[in-house]
């Protein structure tokens, strides 16, 4: 059961993240300032970016120990940080801050979302009183 919920948080992270890059670059041309090209260009690097983070996020399901995906979740923003920094010390930190929090998030949910799977499935299984 706790597999089957990991997946579902984490799939649903990877589903979250092109659809945060997409309404964080409006807000960012909205309220902040126009982007300025400079060095790589940041699609192609958002899309290495989104690969690693369904990679990391594969390897956050299968492993059941928290602090392991914490820090799996750490270590992946950090080398985001360190591969968008010198080309985007602005945007970076955002970006790497996202893809942190979103793995963090779906590790947080976690407990709470299998205790919810359980109760629910705990109800399935019963039956009414008078019933065969």
């Amino acid at each position: 059961m706790s597999l089957i919920v990991r997946f579902a948080l984490h799939a649903l992270a990877c589903l979250a993240l092109p659809f945060l890059f997409m309404h964080g670059y409006d807000a960012w041309a909205k309220w902040v300032a126009a982007p300025v090209a400079r060095g790589i260009s940041l699609g192609l690097a958002k899309q290495l970016i989104f690969y690693v983070f369904v990679g990391v996020n594969v390897l956050m399901t299968v492993f059941a120990n928290k602090k392991l995906r914490y820090g799996l979740a750490g270590l992946m923003s950090l080398a985001v940080l360190v591969y968008l920094l010198p080309q985007h010390p602005i945007r970076g930190p955002g970006i790497a801050l996202l893809c942190g929090g979103l793995c963090a998030l779906a590790v947080v949910l976690t407990d709470p979302v299998e205790r919810l799977v359980r109760r629910f499935a705990k109800r399935l299984g019963e039956h009414p009183k008078g019933s065969n």
